[in-house]
Protein backbone atom coordinates (compact mmCIF):
# COMPACT_ATOMS: atom_id res chain seq x y z
CA UNK A 1 0.00 0.00 0.00
CA UNK A 2 1.36 3.80 -0.49
CA UNK A 3 0.38 7.01 -1.79
CA UNK A 4 -1.48 6.85 -5.05
CA UNK A 5 0.12 8.89 -8.63
CA UNK A 6 -1.77 11.77 -7.35
CA UNK A 7 -0.70 12.22 -3.62
CA UNK A 8 -4.34 12.45 -2.84
CA UNK A 9 -5.32 8.86 -2.58
CA UNK A 10 -3.59 5.30 -1.53
CA UNK A 11 -3.11 2.50 -4.15
CA UNK A 12 -3.37 -0.85 -2.34
CA UNK A 13 -2.97 -5.26 -3.63
CA UNK A 14 -4.63 -7.89 -1.96
CA UNK A 15 -2.94 -10.98 -1.77
CA UNK A 16 -5.77 -13.73 -2.19
CA UNK A 17 -5.21 -17.11 -0.26
CA UNK A 18 -7.37 -19.27 -2.60
CA UNK A 19 -6.05 -17.69 -5.81
CA UNK A 20 -7.85 -20.67 -7.79
CA UNK A 21 -11.11 -19.11 -6.91
CA UNK A 22 -10.35 -16.11 -9.09
CA UNK A 23 -10.81 -16.73 -12.59
CA UNK A 24 -11.14 -14.61 -15.82
CA UNK A 25 -14.41 -14.85 -15.80
CA UNK A 26 -15.68 -14.15 -11.88
CA UNK A 27 -12.83 -11.18 -11.49
CA UNK A 28 -15.74 -8.21 -11.86
CA UNK A 29 -17.60 -10.24 -8.93
CA UNK A 30 -15.18 -10.50 -6.70
CA UNK A 31 -13.93 -6.97 -7.20
CA UNK A 32 -17.46 -6.09 -6.31
CA UNK A 33 -17.38 -7.97 -3.26
CA UNK A 34 -14.15 -6.73 -2.26
CA UNK A 35 -15.40 -2.91 -2.52
CA UNK A 36 -19.21 -3.58 -0.82
CA UNK A 37 -18.00 -6.27 1.57
CA UNK A 38 -14.41 -6.23 2.82
CA UNK A 39 -13.69 -2.36 2.20
CA UNK A 40 -17.25 -1.22 2.42
CA UNK A 41 -15.74 1.91 4.85
CA UNK A 42 -13.20 3.11 2.21
CA UNK A 43 -14.24 5.27 -0.71
CA UNK A 44 -12.90 3.26 -3.31
CA UNK A 45 -12.53 4.55 -6.79
CA UNK A 46 -14.66 2.11 -9.23
CA UNK A 47 -13.52 4.34 -12.90
CA UNK A 48 -10.93 2.19 -13.53
CA UNK A 49 -12.07 -1.44 -14.07
CA UNK A 50 -11.21 -4.67 -15.55
CA UNK A 51 -8.82 -7.16 -15.29
CA UNK A 52 -6.29 -6.25 -18.62
CA UNK A 53 -5.68 -2.31 -16.67
CA UNK A 54 -2.61 -1.55 -16.46
CA UNK A 55 -1.44 0.45 -13.19
CA UNK A 56 1.27 2.80 -13.04
CA UNK A 57 3.18 2.12 -9.61
CA UNK A 58 3.72 5.71 -7.84
CA UNK A 59 7.35 5.88 -6.17
CA UNK A 60 7.05 6.05 -2.39
CA UNK A 61 9.92 5.64 0.41
CA UNK A 62 7.04 5.15 3.02
CA UNK A 63 5.30 2.00 1.46
CA UNK A 64 3.51 -0.41 3.67
CA UNK A 65 3.83 -4.02 2.80
CA UNK A 66 2.50 -7.25 4.99
CA UNK A 67 2.85 -10.43 3.27
CA UNK A 68 1.11 -12.37 6.34
CA UNK A 69 -2.06 -11.06 5.31
CA UNK A 70 -4.11 -12.83 2.90
CA UNK A 71 -8.07 -12.20 2.07
CA UNK A 72 -9.81 -15.52 1.25
CA UNK A 73 -12.81 -15.36 -1.80
CA UNK A 74 -15.57 -16.80 -0.57
CA UNK A 75 -17.45 -18.81 -2.82
CA UNK A 76 -19.30 -15.85 -4.91
CA UNK A 77 -21.05 -18.23 -7.30
CA UNK A 78 -23.32 -19.57 -4.43
CA UNK A 79 -24.71 -15.45 -4.15
CA UNK A 80 -23.51 -13.68 -6.40
CA UNK A 81 -26.98 -11.89 -6.77
CA UNK A 82 -25.78 -9.95 -3.95
CA UNK A 83 -23.51 -7.92 -6.03
CA UNK A 84 -25.12 -7.03 -8.57
CA UNK A 85 -28.69 -5.72 -9.43
CA UNK A 86 -31.27 -8.22 -8.56
CA UNK A 87 -34.89 -7.98 -9.77
CA UNK A 88 -36.99 -7.05 -7.40
CA UNK A 89 -34.20 -3.43 -7.65
CA UNK A 90 -36.02 -2.47 -10.67
CA UNK A 91 -38.93 -0.53 -10.07
CA UNK A 92 -41.98 -2.35 -11.41
CA UNK A 93 -44.05 -1.00 -14.75
CA UNK A 94 -47.17 -1.12 -16.19
CA UNK A 95 -45.75 -0.39 -19.48
CA UNK A 96 -46.49 -3.22 -22.00
CA UNK A 97 -43.71 -3.78 -24.00
CA UNK A 98 -40.80 -5.06 -21.81
CA UNK A 99 -37.63 -7.53 -22.21
CA UNK A 100 -35.82 -9.71 -20.01
CA UNK A 101 -31.92 -9.52 -20.55
CA UNK A 102 -30.70 -12.91 -18.89
CA UNK A 103 -27.29 -13.13 -17.53
CA UNK A 104 -27.01 -16.74 -15.36
CA UNK A 105 -29.14 -16.09 -12.51
CA UNK A 106 -29.38 -12.30 -12.84
CA UNK A 107 -31.92 -10.49 -14.57
CA UNK A 108 -33.35 -6.98 -15.07
CA UNK A 109 -36.51 -6.22 -17.08
CA UNK A 110 -35.94 -3.33 -19.49
CA UNK A 111 -38.44 -1.18 -20.70
CA UNK A 112 -39.29 -0.82 -24.31
CA UNK A 113 -36.66 1.92 -26.05
CA UNK A 114 -39.51 3.53 -27.62
CA UNK A 115 -41.26 4.35 -24.59
CA UNK A 116 -38.31 5.63 -22.31
CA UNK A 117 -37.20 7.55 -25.87
CA UNK A 118 -40.98 9.03 -25.81
CA UNK A 119 -40.20 10.69 -22.49
CA UNK A 120 -37.03 11.30 -21.60
CA UNK A 121 -36.08 15.38 -21.76
CA UNK A 122 -32.27 15.42 -23.57
CA UNK A 123 -31.79 19.03 -23.24
CA UNK A 124 -32.24 21.29 -19.47
CA UNK A 125 -34.74 22.76 -19.53
CA UNK A 126 -33.95 27.16 -18.88
CA UNK A 127 -35.17 28.99 -16.09
CA UNK A 128 -38.15 31.61 -17.31
CA UNK A 129 -36.74 35.01 -18.11
CA UNK A 130 -40.43 36.85 -18.98
CA UNK A 131 -39.00 39.68 -21.11
CA UNK A 132 -35.17 39.86 -20.03
CA UNK A 133 -32.62 39.53 -22.49
CA UNK A 134 -30.28 37.56 -20.20
CA UNK A 135 -29.77 36.14 -16.58
CA UNK A 136 -26.64 35.80 -14.32
CA UNK A 137 -27.51 33.31 -12.16
CA UNK A 138 -25.57 29.48 -11.64
CA UNK A 139 -27.19 26.92 -14.21
CA UNK A 140 -26.29 23.57 -14.11
CA UNK A 141 -27.19 22.13 -16.93
CA UNK A 142 -26.59 19.16 -19.77
CA UNK A 143 -27.65 18.35 -23.26
CA UNK A 144 -27.14 14.70 -23.53
CA UNK A 145 -24.86 13.63 -26.89
CA UNK A 146 -24.79 10.05 -28.39
CA UNK A 147 -21.75 9.89 -30.15
CA UNK A 148 -21.99 7.35 -33.19
CA UNK A 149 -19.08 4.50 -31.51
CA UNK A 150 -17.50 4.95 -27.51
CA UNK A 151 -14.58 3.56 -26.81
CA UNK A 152 -13.68 1.10 -24.93
CA UNK A 153 -11.60 2.83 -22.47
CA UNK A 154 -14.68 5.60 -22.60
CA UNK A 155 -17.81 2.83 -21.36
CA UNK A 156 -17.01 3.33 -17.23
CA UNK A 157 -16.64 6.96 -17.31
CA UNK A 158 -19.52 8.19 -20.42
CA UNK A 159 -21.89 6.01 -18.94
CA UNK A 160 -21.60 7.38 -15.35
CA UNK A 161 -22.05 10.93 -17.34
CA UNK A 162 -25.07 9.78 -18.89
CA UNK A 163 -26.33 8.71 -15.54
CA UNK A 164 -25.98 12.39 -14.28
CA UNK A 165 -27.38 13.91 -17.11
CA UNK A 166 -30.66 11.67 -17.36
CA UNK A 167 -31.39 12.77 -13.72
CA UNK A 168 -30.86 16.34 -14.21
CA UNK A 169 -33.27 16.65 -16.92
CA UNK A 170 -35.68 13.79 -15.47
CA UNK A 171 -35.58 13.65 -11.80
CA UNK A 172 -38.54 11.28 -11.98
CA UNK A 173 -36.86 8.50 -14.06
CA UNK A 174 -36.51 5.72 -12.30
CA UNK A 175 -33.59 3.13 -12.05
CA UNK A 176 -35.75 0.97 -14.66
CA UNK A 177 -35.46 3.78 -17.03
CA UNK A 178 -31.78 4.82 -16.93
CA UNK A 179 -30.60 1.00 -17.12
CA UNK A 180 -33.21 0.47 -19.84
CA UNK A 181 -31.71 4.41 -21.75
CA UNK A 182 -28.03 2.88 -21.09
CA UNK A 183 -28.68 -0.78 -22.60
CA UNK A 184 -29.98 0.77 -25.89
CA UNK A 185 -26.51 2.57 -25.95
CA UNK A 186 -24.66 -0.16 -24.88
CA UNK A 187 -25.75 -2.43 -27.19
CA UNK A 188 -26.09 0.32 -30.76
CA UNK A 189 -23.40 2.95 -29.91
CA UNK A 190 -20.11 1.04 -28.80
CA UNK A 191 -19.03 -0.96 -32.33
CA UNK A 192 -20.31 -3.97 -31.49
CA UNK A 193 -18.02 -4.11 -28.13
CA UNK A 194 -20.80 -3.47 -25.66
CA UNK A 195 -19.82 -3.94 -22.03
CA UNK A 196 -20.77 -6.64 -20.09
CA UNK A 197 -24.42 -6.84 -18.79
CA UNK A 198 -23.20 -7.25 -15.51
CA UNK A 199 -20.84 -4.79 -15.70
CA UNK A 200 -22.97 -2.32 -17.03
CA UNK A 201 -25.89 -3.15 -14.76
CA UNK A 202 -23.23 -2.38 -11.46
CA UNK A 203 -21.78 0.79 -13.00
CA UNK A 204 -24.83 2.43 -13.78
CA UNK A 205 -26.79 1.55 -10.17
CA UNK A 206 -23.85 2.19 -8.20
CA UNK A 207 -24.18 5.96 -9.53
CA UNK A 208 -28.12 6.22 -9.75
CA UNK A 209 -27.96 5.08 -6.00
CA UNK A 210 -25.00 7.90 -5.06
CA UNK A 211 -27.28 10.69 -6.77
CA UNK A 212 -30.38 9.14 -5.05
CA UNK A 213 -28.50 8.99 -1.84
CA UNK A 214 -26.53 12.62 -1.82
CA UNK A 215 -28.70 14.37 -4.56
CA UNK A 216 -25.35 15.78 -5.94
CA UNK A 217 -24.77 15.53 -10.06
CA UNK A 218 -21.47 15.62 -10.80
CA UNK A 219 -19.80 16.02 -14.14
CA UNK A 220 -21.70 18.45 -15.75
CA UNK A 221 -21.07 21.91 -17.26
CA UNK A 222 -22.90 24.98 -15.27
CA UNK A 223 -23.43 28.01 -17.31
CA UNK A 224 -23.63 31.49 -15.14
CA UNK A 225 -25.55 33.34 -18.21
CA UNK A 226 -29.08 32.48 -19.27
CA UNK A 227 -29.53 33.86 -22.78
CA UNK A 228 -33.53 34.66 -23.30
CA UNK A 229 -34.45 32.44 -26.49
CA UNK A 230 -37.31 34.51 -27.42
CA UNK A 231 -34.05 36.50 -29.17
CA UNK A 232 -32.16 36.66 -33.00
CA UNK A 233 -29.59 34.39 -32.47
CA UNK A 234 -27.25 37.64 -33.45
CA UNK A 235 -29.00 39.62 -30.29
CA UNK A 236 -29.36 36.53 -28.03
CA UNK A 237 -24.88 36.13 -28.84
CA UNK A 238 -24.83 39.85 -28.19
CA UNK A 239 -26.92 39.99 -24.91
CA UNK A 240 -24.72 36.79 -23.90
CA UNK A 241 -21.50 38.81 -24.26
CA UNK A 242 -22.94 41.76 -22.11
CA UNK A 243 -23.53 39.37 -19.59
CA UNK A 244 -20.42 37.64 -19.37
CA UNK A 245 -19.27 40.83 -19.14
CA UNK A 246 -20.95 41.77 -16.02
CA UNK A 247 -20.47 38.22 -14.59
CA UNK A 248 -16.64 38.86 -15.12
CA UNK A 249 -16.54 41.98 -13.21
CA UNK A 250 -18.68 40.75 -10.40
CA UNK A 251 -16.26 37.64 -9.89
CA UNK A 252 -13.26 40.18 -9.86
CA UNK A 253 -14.67 42.59 -7.30
CA UNK A 254 -15.42 39.56 -5.24
CA UNK A 255 -11.63 38.87 -5.18
CA UNK A 256 -10.45 42.16 -4.59
CA UNK A 257 -13.10 42.83 -1.35
CA UNK A 258 -12.09 39.28 -0.08
CA UNK A 259 -8.26 40.83 -0.13
CA UNK A 260 -9.75 44.22 1.50
CA UNK A 261 -11.27 41.93 4.22
CA UNK A 262 -8.23 40.41 4.94
CA UNK A 263 -6.09 43.94 5.12
CA UNK A 264 -8.44 44.83 7.12
CA UNK A 265 -8.55 41.97 9.10
CA UNK A 266 -4.65 42.57 9.59
CA UNK A 267 -4.31 45.64 10.15
CA UNK A 268 -2.33 46.12 6.48
CA UNK A 269 -2.69 49.21 4.89
CA UNK A 270 -4.85 48.18 1.34
CA UNK A 271 -2.08 49.13 -1.53
CA UNK A 272 -3.06 48.17 -5.37
CA UNK A 273 0.53 46.66 -5.24
CA UNK A 274 -0.21 44.46 -2.11
CA UNK A 275 -3.51 43.37 -3.50
CA UNK A 276 -1.80 42.19 -6.93
CA UNK A 277 0.97 40.13 -5.10
CA UNK A 278 -2.17 38.22 -3.24
CA UNK A 279 -4.24 37.94 -6.33
CA UNK A 280 -1.18 37.13 -8.49
CA UNK A 281 -2.09 34.09 -11.27
CA UNK A 282 -6.03 35.31 -10.58
CA UNK A 283 -6.51 38.62 -11.30
CA UNK A 284 -4.27 41.05 -13.62
CA UNK A 285 -3.25 44.19 -12.18
CA UNK A 286 -4.66 46.11 -15.09
CA UNK A 287 -8.35 44.49 -13.51
CA UNK A 288 -7.72 45.09 -9.92
CA UNK A 289 -6.71 49.10 -11.21
CA UNK A 290 -9.89 49.16 -13.50
CA UNK A 291 -12.17 48.55 -9.96
CA UNK A 292 -10.20 49.30 -6.94
CA UNK A 293 -11.76 52.23 -6.26
CA UNK A 294 -15.47 51.49 -6.47
CA UNK A 295 -14.51 48.70 -4.36
CA UNK A 296 -13.49 50.86 -2.10
CA UNK A 297 -16.63 53.17 -2.13
CA UNK A 298 -18.55 50.23 -1.80
CA UNK A 299 -16.52 48.56 0.92
CA UNK A 300 -17.14 52.20 3.15
CA UNK A 301 -20.65 51.89 2.76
Amino acid sequence: MGKSVGGKGIFFYIKVSNLESLTQQNFIQVQNYFINEVFSDLKIDSAAKGITRNQVIPFDEDVYYNPGITVTIPNIELDKDQYFLKTSDCASSSHKEKRKEYVGTTFCTLLDISDVMSRIVWKTPKPELGDAPYKIADHLHANIFLPQVIGNEYKHKYYRVIVNAVILNNPTFTLQDVLSFIQWINTKRTGNRPMKYKEMIYTVTKEYNRIKETAEIRFLKTKHIITNDKLPPKEKQRQGAIGFGEYRKAKSKECIKIVLDYFKDEGIKPTIAKAAELLKGRLHLRTITRYWKEVLAEDRQ
